[in-house]
């Protein structure tokens, strides 16, 4: 995405930036001076796996407390059928057709539109931990601008406004008075836009 949101996206009027994916994971890529910081291991970006809780869900990675146990589609899901199995409210109960099984982000963010209060204070709590989480990266790359997509922020329901709130509450003031946070605009077409220019990268970079 990094790259597509660089050149043709939401990126072109910006150096410095922090892009960010939360869907089935997260994913991320710092951007410095117009270049893909890529690490000296080309291991950089790995925003899903920056411990929120030292003592917290094991992650697949073998780490505990990660971002991606806590911020991502499947974690919200789980979240929400853990919830529903003490008794679904009448919104979610008419969503899902009263079948649990029948749950998935794009019904959770539905039941949240139309006020369902487990399913906003899941979705709450999801971006606070992970405006909370990036405060941190905020702090220490001050960048001019985060860039958001995935499937998650497209869900829509405040996701955004709620992680960029808390990223405002607790990173330094001097590193979030000019940030701006906005949306990606290439959709699924940034991937593949991405990769293409990647290859152009790497061959510039020879």
């Amino acid at each position: 995405m990094a790259l597509g949101e660089l050149r043709f996206g939401a990126g072109r009027r910006f150096n410095n930036i922090l892009c960010v994916t939360v869907g089935t994971g997260i994913g991320g890529a710092v951007i410095i001076d117009k270049e893909l910081w890529r690490g000296s291991n080309f291991s950089a970006g790995e925003l899903g796996h920056v411990v929120i809780d030292y003592n917290g869900l094991k992650c697949d990675c073998g780490n505990t407390g990660c971002l991606e146990k806590y911020c991502t589609a499947p974690a919200m899901i789980k979240k929400m059928s853990e919830k529903l199995k003490n008794g679904m409210t009448g919104t979610m109960n008419e969503i899902l057709s009263g079948k649990i099984e029948n749950l998935n982000i794009k019904k959770l963010f539905t039941g949240a539109k139309n006020g369902d209060e487990l399913a906003l204070s899941i979705i709450e709590q999801s971006a606070k931990i992970l405006g909370a989480g990036l405060s941190g990266i905020v702090n220490l790359l001050n960048p001019e601008a985060i860039i958001f997509g995935g499937g998650v922020i497209d869900g829509g329901a405040g996701y955004i406004e709620i992680v960029g709130a808390e990223i405002r509450g607790r990173s330094f003031r001097s590193a979030t008075e000019n940030l701006r946070i906005v949306k990606a605009e290439l959709g699924n077409n940034a991937g593949f836009i991405g990769a293409a220019l990647l290859g152009e990268y790497k061959y510039n970079s020879i």
